[in-house]
């Protein structure tokens, strides 16, 4: 929903009568505003899968570069 959200303030702006800069910039506060929370009632396949990422954020959440949000 995250991108949908993104592409609609970007609509918006652009429908507003903005230029191009501005609508560019609005782009860019939404994307810093949006955030992913993810419910799982169990995390038993993503531990025993191989994904290396999944395995990483448990320890610490990080994103694929490194860059830590604590």
């Amino acid at each position: 929903m995250g991108l949908g959200f993104i592409a609609i303030a970007a609509a918006e702006a652009a429908e507003a009568g903005e230029g191009i800069e501005e609508v560019v910039e609005v782009v860019r506060q939404a994307i810093s505003n949006t955030h992913l929370l993810a419910a799982l009632d169990t995390t038993k396949y993503g531990r025993s899968g191989s994904n290396r990422y999944w395995r990483e954020s448990e320890i610490s959440p990080r994103d694929s570069k490194g860059v830590s949000y604590d």
